[in-house]
């Protein structure tokens, strides 16, 4: 990220007249910017609601905890440590490092039941703003075959809308350790519902759904939202949908050639939907 940008450090002269005593808040924007984004910057956290309020928090096993940290407890009861401790200084830090949590890192929704529900509330509740700053939303969901059909339609709508942004749906339930015919089926139930075909005849795909994988298809593209339906414009490029995430990062960085073992067209298949997504 570029730190010479102002999104910090609008409005600084009057707010450091009434700092004059904080060293850290003389330094010039531009190096105070670059001290912001080194401790704002951890790659992932994780986004929590507490009373009402999203906050932004480190994921679990990520920092050793202290006392000193200020630590918030979702509306699950889980107790996080909140990834920007400095808002907590005083109000110039609070004003010039609040939208930096936006930009800085990929947003995490890690419960499973609520996740896709949670990013659409996380989304509504934001501004154009800092929609823009955003880079990348990961969304733990337990799913079967395919997300739940309301929350890709917001998803798809947003994604269309913030090509800067890229929405992962990551599916909880584990598909390493699936069959062949089953993750070739859940790959391909999905390319056929995106809209998302290898190649431009969707036919052959369409005929190697099995008879439950195309009565899932068919009952969804029947529903409240037809953005399921063949004949419905294909999702977005940047709302993808990945397996397991445990999966999707192990597999994900193998070398095609595993311990000299050359893998089966199934593991290459799922090894690119671990890699890319669909």
């Amino acid at each position: 990220m570029d730190f010479q940008h102002d999104l910090a450090v609008r409005g600084r002269k009057t707010a450091i007249e009434h700092n004059h005593d904080n060293a850290l808040l003389q330094l010039p924007g531009e190096l105070l910017n670059r001290i912001y984004g080194y401790a704002l910057t951890v790659g992932e956290v994780e986004v929590i609601k507490v009373d009402g309020v999203f906050r932004f928090c480190f994921l679990p096993g990520r920092i050793k905890q202290s006392k000193n940290h200020v630590r918030s407890k979702s509306e699950s009861g889980k107790l996080s440590v909140e990834l920007n401790q400095m808002k907590y200084v005083c109000r110039q830090m609070h004003s010039e490092t609040r939208r930096l949590s936006f930009a800085l890192n990929k947003l995490c929704f890690t419960d499973i039941e609520k996740g896709s529900h949670q990013c659409i509330s996380f989304l509504q509740q934001g501004t154009r703003q800092q929609h823009e700053l955003l880079t990348r939303i990961n969304i733990q969901e337990n799913f079967d075959t395919l997300p739940n059909d309301r929350c890709v339609a917001y998803l798809a709508s947003f994604c269309r809308n913030h090509p800067n942004v890229t929405v992962a749906i990551y599916r909880h339930g584990s598909t390493y350790q699936s069959g062949f015919s089953e993750k070739e089926g859940i790959q391909n139930v999905i390319r056929f519902a995106f809209r998302k075909y290898p190649t431009q005849n969707p036919l052959p795909m369409a005929q190697s759904l099995s008879g439950l994988y195309h009565a899932i298809v068919a009952d969804l593209a029947g529903g409240p939202w037809h953005g399921y339906h063949p004949s419905a414009p294909a999702l977005p490029d940047n709302l993808v949908v990945f397996p397991n995430i445990r999966d999707a990062v192990k597999l994900g960085k193998l070398p095609v050639d595993t311990e000299g073992l050359v893998m089966q067209n199934s593991d290459l298949a799922f090894k690119k939907w671990c890699k890319e997504g669909i």
